[in-house]
């Protein structure tokens, strides 16, 4: 064989190689997902986030605990699907919030069982992610979350760091 013929066999064979072991990463990645109850919520649609921005006294507003550039960040990065949020950063949550503060913000988008998922990592002060709440909102869907994906259309989890895809929501029509 000549050397042209080889160099580019050897090319090939790196491609693949890298190929497979992108797909294998994201496999792996993918078994790490769980899932979620989704509930019913405050928030379902940009134009109720506004609302709620609008209305809601500052120091009754949990997403008024995250700095101005975290909240335009995590507000940009939510996803809305015709059924809720299909999608949302979490690395200002993660960053800036303790694990109560994450869940009431999280509480807003009937998203509160992420809390646990998204703050691993982080001192709850004493307050378990999975707390009974005084309230308890009705149940709308069992989902599966992605942890470092975004809900894409039209209606997949595509790899994305720090995000997390709800499966089940992300399929929904999408709003801007």
């Amino acid at each position: 064989m000549s050397k042209i013929k080889l160099a580019l066999l050897g090319s090939f064979a790196v491609f693949f190689a890298a190929v497979l072991t992108n797909n294998m990463a994201i496999a792996q990645e993918a078994q790490h997902a769980g899932s979620i109850n989704i509930y019913e919520s405050q928030i379902r649609n940009p134009e109720e986030l506004q609302v709620y921005m609008d209305v809601t006294p500052r120091k009754e507003n949990p997403l008024m605990k995250l700095s101005e550039a975290g909240r335009h960040t995590f507000i940009k990065g939510l996803i809305w699907t015709g059924e809720g949020v299909g999608s949302l950063n979490t690395y200002p949550l993660q960053i800036e919030l303790s694990t109560p503060q994450a869940k009431n913000v999280l509480t807003l988008f009937g998203l509160q069982d992420l809390t646990s998922t998204i703050m691993k990592d982080n001192s709850n002060n004493g307050v378990s992610a999975n707390a009974a709440d005084d309230t308890v909102a009705p149940m709308l869907h069992h989902c599966l979350v992605l942890e470092n994906y975004r809900c894409q259309l039209p209606a997949s989890c595509r790899a994305s760091f720090t995000d997390i895809c709800m499966a089940c929501l992300c399929g929904a029509q999408q709003t801007e």
